[in-house]
């Protein structure tokens, strides 16, 4: 089994582990705090104080040859939705799945203190994801929104301006317009959720995860993983009957999906606890299925 981070576990497979290291010539961080020259070109991003970065921070970090892999990513549209909080950068990273990875970087005096990628293989955060992350934000820290809480930020709007947020969001990303119809945790509705609206959250889940691809599973795991959060949350205000319809319909896709015991078992394997065990309840099986020798 691999690590953990942020309620996924990342499944290891044999002959996938990590790349070898190589020198990249096309980075060369300047002598200046944070100066960067890529290729030849000097980049204008130079930061002082918590800005700063060392010169050899983003190669530290991740190593050379992930920094190669993720200069394409950088340079083009892949990168997205950059958010500064403080010393965490958020953003998201286009790769080869069709939904974007989330990456989260944690600096700390002008170093990289920590990282996590949504990807199979960023649980460790030095990732190509995270690689074109902090290139993204080294050489051009503007496409970073400052957005030091956004807790706050919601709180201080209007009913109407929160109104007007939410249809915004859904013109640019309409796949989310379906979560209008599932009730809120913590937020009673006029009659209790049922499975259908977990149900067909995860059928999209799995549909939209290419079966062909090494990490289907995994993939299909991290997606069914956000569902049953909300579960989580349900039970965190105490009300279990709303958290075991999202238990029973994440469990009804999933079965009628006819995956095949050793799919299934890593599918499982990917999945944190307790939401693993409560999901094999609910699905008859007792035990979670265990995942094949590879």
């Amino acid at each position: 089994m691999g690590g953990v981070g942020q309620g996924v576990v990342a499944v290891d497979y044999p002959g996938r582990g990590a790349a070898p290291q190589r020198h990249l010539a096309d980075l060369r961080i300047g002598p200046g705090c944070g100066e960067v020259e890529v290729g030849g070109c000097q980049g204008a991003g130079k930061f002082m104080g918590r800005d700063e970065l060392t010169r050899e921070a983003v190669r530290d970090w991740v190593g050379d040859f992930e920094v190669g892999k993720g200069r394409a990513y950088a340079d083009g549209p892949a990168v997205s939705g950059g958010v500064r909080a403080g010393d965490i950068l958020r953003a998201s990273v286009k790769g080869t799945r069709h939904r974007p990875y989330r990456v989260t970087v944690r600096l700390a005096s002008g170093t990289v203190a920590g990282a996590e990628c949504s990807c199979p293989v960023g649980y460790n955060g030095r990732c190509k994801h995270v690689a074109a992350v902090l290139l993204g934000y080294t050489e051009e820290p503007a496409r970073f929104v400052d957005l030091p809480d956004c807790d706050a930020n919601l709180r201080g709007r209007s009913r109407e301006e929160l109104v007007a947020l939410v249809k915004q969001l859904i013109r640019r990303a309409p796949e989310l317009e379906p979560l209008l119809a599932a009730p809120i945790p913590g937020f009673p509705g006029t009659s209790p959720p049922t499975p259908d609206v977990y149900c067909r959250q995860a059928r999209e889940v799995i549909r939209g995860v290419n079966p062909h691809n090494d990490w289907a599973e995994v993939e299909i795991a991290q997606g069914l993983t956000e569902i049953l959060h909300t579960a989580a949350e349900f039970s965190a205000v105490a009300d279990d009957l709303a958290a075991g319809a999202v238990y029973q319909g994440v469990a009804d896709a999933v079965s009628e999906a006819g995956l095949g015991r050793g799919r299934l078992g890593v599918v499982f394997a990917a999945i944190p606890e307790p939401h693993r065990a409560a999901l094999a309840q609910r699905m008859g099986l007792g035990e979670p299925p265990p995942a094949p020798p590879f």
